[in-house]
Parts: C-alpha cells; sequence; structure tokens
C-alpha cells in the first residue's frame, strides 16, 4: 500500500510539472497574440485612415461607415479576451478566437 502511495505521489508531481510547463507556453502564447493585436490596432488605425484607398476596403468602409468602430472595438475585446482568460483552456481557446479573428480582418484589409 506504501508503494502504491509513493507512485501515486509521483505521478502527482509529476502531473503538476507538465501543467505549469503547459501554462507557461499558453502565457508565452497569449503574449504573442496580444502583441500581434496590438500591431493589429496599429494596422486598422492606418487604414481607417487612409480610408483604404485603392482596396475593397475603400468600399466597405464607404458603404459602411460603422465598420471602422466595429472593428477596432473588436480587436480591443480579443485583446481582453486573451489577456484576461482566468485558465489555460479558456487562454486557449481565446487565442484560436483572436487568431481566427486576426486572420480574419487582415485578409479583409488587404483584398
Amino acid at each position: 500500500m506504501a508503494i502504491a502511495g509513493i507512485v501515486y505521489a509521483w505521478f502527482g508531481v509529476a502531473h503538476k510539472r507538465e501543467s505549469a510547463r503547459t501554462a507557461e507556453v499558453v502565457e508565452l502564447m497569449a503574449q504573442d497574440c496580444a502583441q500581434d493585436l496590438r500591431n493589429l490596432q496599429f494596422r486598422w488605425a492606418e487604414a481607417v485612415t487612409t480610408r483604404g484607398i485603392g482596396t475593397q476596403l475603400e468600399d466597405q468602409l464607404r458603404l459602411n461607415p460603422a465598420l471602422a468602430e466595429d472593428r477596432r472595438r473588436q480587436i480591443d475585446a480579443m485583446i481582453v479576451l486573451v489577456e484576461l482568460a482566468p485558465a489555460t483552456e479558456q487562454r486557449l481557446d481565446a487565442i484560436s478566437q483572436a487568431e481566427g479573428f486576426r486572420h480574419q480582418l487582415e485578409k479583409q484589409m488587404s483584398q
């Protein structure tokens, strides 16, 4: 019985270490994602300032003036979501959502 207790405790310690390492990696991913979103904020502000001249964004902004503010708010919300997710699983989900949104907006700006 004592040996089983020692083995169980050893596996528990190993699991906690692995969980801590995973949390650290996810934290670094979240920091990178938040930085990417901040860079996107600047690029979006520039695109709005220039009104997307010469791109499809120009037409989209002309047809929907609220688009500029809506997207700015979405970027802000994604930053908060990524930075304030309470646990590793939620943070991974937030990173996934933010990366999908970032990809979508970058595609919209490049057309």
